[in-house]
């Protein structure tokens, strides 16, 4: 709740720069809430809609059991590593 706003407007600024390929590590997050989730969502379909993606790293179980409980591991592309390009 307290960091959500800072990463919405990371992934604008990103977005913005035309750096439309993010990767979010959620390795060491230890609390998501319905608005971390909700900036998650938000920033899939700013990148999207400027013909990017979004990855969502998350090696952390409990925040990994979250997003499957909620159905976003099958919305958001998850991983348990950063991608390599």
């Amino acid at each position: 709740m307290y960091t959500a706003p800072k990463l919405r407007e990371a992934v604008r600024q990103l977005a913005s720069e035309g750096r439309v390929k993010v990767a979010i590590d959620l390795s060491p997050t230890e609390f998501c809430d319905s608005t971390g989730l909700g900036v998650l969502i938000g920033a899939r379909k700013r990148l999207t809609d400027v013909g990017g993606s979004l990855v969502v790293v998350c090696a952390n179980p409990r925040i990994r059991k979250l997003l499957d409980l909620t159905g976003l591991d099958k919305v958001l592309d998850v991983r348990e590593a950063v991608p390599s390009e």
